[in-house]
């Protein structure tokens, strides 16, 4: 079994305050599966991919590079690898194979960020369609600080079927992530 999530805490210096007005978020849904599923939908491996990536957002000046990337479907080991290697040379918190299951599949949710990650609560989804049973699916809340300020900010990544069945699926799931947000917004600043 695997940890609910792995963290990464590099040396790269932390950002200064920031004002709340420009905190740069970016997310991304990455495609990195396992090769068996990235055939199907990817004209590029999920290393090459990867690595693609990182040097797109490394590539970056400071000043545009996000203070939040929050990525979904990063499955693949290897590619996953590529994303925390790379990316600890300027995030230096980065969370990572986020609610793993009992088959050792996580949700594919990765998040690096400049700013401290202070909590990290993962909550897969009560239901899947068939094709997404393996995936693990659910929402990440993670609480930074930024100056005095709690931010609570959320990452999920809902069913991909397009039928009926999994409509109703994804509007249940973003009524679960409104009712935690409601749970858990006096808690915070920001959300």
């Amino acid at each position: 079994y695997r940890p609910p999530l792995s963290m990464v805490i590099s040396p790269v210096p932390e950002s200064p305050s920031k004002d709340l007005q420009t905190l740069h978020v970016m997310t991304a849904n990455t495609a990195l599966g396992p090769e068996w599923l990235n055939a199907k939908f990817c004209f590029e491996s999920s290393v090459t991919r990867a690595d693609r990536i990182a040097s797109t957002l490394l590539s970056q000046t400071d000043t545009a590079l996000p203070d939040l990337f929050l990525a979904q479907e990063v499955w693949d080991d290897q590619a996953t690898q590529i994303l925390v290697d790379r990316l600890k040379s300027k995030y230096p918190y980065i969370l990572h194979s986020v609610g793993s299951n009992v088959l050792g599949r996580s949700s594919g949710l990765l998040v690096a960020s400049l700013l401290p990650i202070t909590a990290a609560e993962f909550h897969h989804f009560d239901s899947y369609p068939r094709e997404d049973s393996l995936a693990n699916k659910g929402i990440l809340y993670l609480e930074t600080q930024v100056g005095d300020r709690r931010i609570a900010v959320y990452i999920l990544h809902s069913v991909s079927p397009e039928d009926d069945h999994s409509a109703d699926l994804r509007i249940h799931h973003l009524s679960q992530l409104l009712d935690d947000i409601r749970q858990r917004h006096a808690a915070v600043d920001d959300v």
